[in-house]
């Protein structure tokens, strides 16, 4: 009961709460001037120590869980991502998309990336798993391959999942398409096909 009475009104991250209290002054020996800021949670910090300030800035944070935040001005919720405040600027907005494969599907040297034009799925797999088996467990031959790789890889993406994934909702396995417009064309007319397996260059 009085449930919004004990937690107080909504403030910014920055804003002053008030000074410690006098349990942790005697306790462990803080000066009782001691100042409380509000403060925000692990992702709108990330926000604030990497400097994103402006509308159209964005960050990618490799962790357990892969996320992909930025600023906005312009707010419009849905289920497939999240809307916070901003702790730094409250008349924006931080927006986030988070990832469940993350480093689940790294277990090492990994190999990660995001398009942003296909919901920006989380592509990635273990570069030492690929290399064992599309390049003769060679760092040699896997190189020799990278480089006859185009750029966009061909409209060739890989979703590699060993959790089922938020985004896109793909079950747990290797999915893999090839866009056919992805190098040219608007991307309204985007159309994909999918493939059991890659040539090694692609993969």
């Amino acid at each position: 009961p009085d449930l919004d009475v004990k937690i107080g009104k909504l403030a910014p991250a920055h804003a002053i709460a008030g000074t410690l209290a006098p349990y942790f002054v005697q306790r462990f020996q803080f000066t009782s001037n001691c100042l409380v800021v509000q403060w925000s949670g692990d992702n709108p910090n990330s926000l604030a120590g990497l400097t994103l300030s402006n509308p159209g800035d964005l960050a990618i944070s490799l962790g357990t869980s892969d996320t992909v935040f930025g600023v906005t001005d312009v707010p419009e919720p849905s289920l497939d991502g999240n809307i916070l405040p901003n702790p730094v600027d409250p008349s924006t907005y931080m927006v986030m998309l988070c990832y469940k494969n993350g480093s689940l599907t790294r277990e090492g040297t990994i190999f990660s990336a995001f398009y942003c034009a296909v919901a920006l799925a989380n592509l990635c797999t273990s570069l030492s798993d690929i290399r064992d088996r599309y390049a003769e467990k060679s760092w040699d031959v896997f190189n020799n391959l990278l480089e006859q790789t185009d750029p966009l890889n061909g409209g060739k993406l890989g979703f590699y999942y060993k959790e089922h994934e938020i985004l896109p909702p793909l079950p747990v396995g290797f999915h893999r398409y090839i866009v056919d417009t992805l190098t040219s064309g608007p991307l309204a007319e985007t159309k994909e096909r999918q493939k059991d397996e890659f040539d090694p260059p692609s993969e």
